[in-house]
This record gives C-alpha cells, structure tokens and sequence, in this order.
C-alpha cells in the first residue's frame, strides 16, 4: 500500500494538471468568443452611426437644394423689381427708354441673371458635395461590418482552435502522467501483482 500513494498522487497530479490545461483552452476559446462578438456590435454601432450620419448628410443636402432654389427665386425677384422700379422712374422722368438706358438696363438684367445662376450653382455644388458624403458614410458603414465579419469569424476560429488545443494539452499531460508513473512505479506494481498472483 505504501508503493501506491506516490502513483496516486502523481495520477492526482496528473489529472489536475490536466483539468488546468483543458480550462486555460476552454478560457482561451470564452475570450475569443467574447471578442468575436464585440467585433460584431462594434460593426453594427459603426453601421448605424455611418447611416445616421448619411440620412443627416442628405437632410443637410435636401435643405441646402432647397435654400439655393428659394435664394435664387429672391434674387430674380429683386431683379426684376429694381428693374421695373428703375424703368418707372426712367419713364417719369421724361428718359426716352431705347439707346443706352435701355442697354444700361438690359446690363443689369444680365448681371442679375448671372447672380441668380451663380446662387443656383453654388447650391448644387453644396447638394453635391453631401450627397457624396452622404454615400461615403453609407460606404464606410458597409465596410466595418465586413471588417467587424471578418474579425468576428477570425475570432471563431481562434476560439475554435483554443478549445481544441486545451482539449489536446490535457490529454497529452493525461498520457504523459500515466507514462511516467508507469515508467516510475510499474515495474514495483508488476512486482506486486506477481507476488499476488503466485502459485506457490
């Protein structure tokens, strides 16, 4: 009996450390779980802050459309009053309307013109250019969700790859405790079953 508590405790031995193993495996694998999920909200939280700032984007380019179409019906309006007052008092004023004040107002007309087309232009150049964010964010939201896929599976598989290797690591720490054993106290239980089991 005595010959056996060594064997027992290496065998306990043995067992706990091998339990260690297939837990640090087991943790491993939790972590990486834990990461690979964490990836994938990280994605989502991405995704929707990307689209709010898209839907904004274009809120902001819907109102900017809008302001240049209103500011550019204001300055036609001013224009044509001014010209109409201008024309008023030209007449009440006894200004015979052909030759040069009537190129004079036919100038004006034009460079109003060109105002409310410059107002016009630099509207849709704003609309534009937030339109264009608006799909760059869209864009950027696409990609951290395959990017938050792609690390999320990368994490699977390293959890995956934990667990196996935990479960490998204790089974190899299993098969060695028992072969040291053996090799430390199987010739003296070998012994002990024979004296055992002899016929005298």
């Amino acid at each position: 009996m005595p010959q056996a508590i060594p064997v027992i405790v290496m065998v306990a031995a043995t067992a706990a450390s091998a339990y260690a193993s297939y837990s640090q495996g087991q943790q491993q694998a939790q972590a990486s779980r834990q990461n690979a999920q964490a990836a994938r909200v990280n994605a989502a939280v991405a995704q929707t802050q990307a689209e709010f700032n898209a839907r904004r984007a274009e809120r902001q380019a819907a109102e900017t459309r809008d302001q240049a179409q209103y500011d550019e019906a204001r300055a036609r309006e001013r224009a044509a009053f001014l010209l109409s007052d201008q024309r008023a008092r030209l007449g009440a004023a006894g200004v015979d309307l052909t030759g040069s004040p009537i190129e004079v107002l036919g100038f004006q007309a034009g460079q109003s013109e060109l105002d409310a087309l410059a107002i016009r232009r630099r509207g849709a150049t704003a609309y534009g250019d937030l339109m264009e964010e608006a799909g760059l964010q869209r864009y950027r939201g696409g990609l951290a969700v395959t990017q938050g896929a792609a690390q999320a599976s990368i994490d699977e598989q390293r959890a995956s790859q934990a667990a196996t290797a935990g479960t490998y690591r204790a089974g190899s720490t299993i098969l060695s405790g028992l072969s040291g054993a053996w090799n430390s106290y199987g010739g003296q239980i070998t012994a002990g079953w024979d004296r055992l089991f002899a016929t005298t």
